[in-house]
């Protein structure tokens, strides 16, 4: 749709960019694979802007970020990721 004619609906921020970034391994036939807490590191850190070894500089760094992630250990976040958000 197009926005303000008047005519549709353009949604509610229709002049966002969405950067989809994956964190967790790519999915199999017979499995998804999980992913490590340095993959999980790397994506944050490569979606705020932060240089990433081994991978292209990301020219549009997030803004905002939406990451829904779940553990079975009932454990505290760790020092990396936690570096990794307060960078972001």
């Amino acid at each position: 749709a197009n926005q303000n004619n008047s005519i549709g609906v353009s949604g509610v921020a229709p002049n966002i960019k969405v950067l989809p970034v994956r964190v967790l391994g790519a999915p199999s036939q017979t499995y998804n694979a999980g992913a490590s807490i340095s993959d999980l590191v790397a994506a944050i850190n490569w979606a705020a802007g932060v240089s990433v070894p081994n991978a292209p500089k990301n020219n549009y760094p997030a803004r905002v970020m939406n990451l829904s992630i779940g553990t079975d250990q009932p454990s505290a976040c760790d020092a990396a990721t936690q570096s990794a958000f307060r960078s972001a």
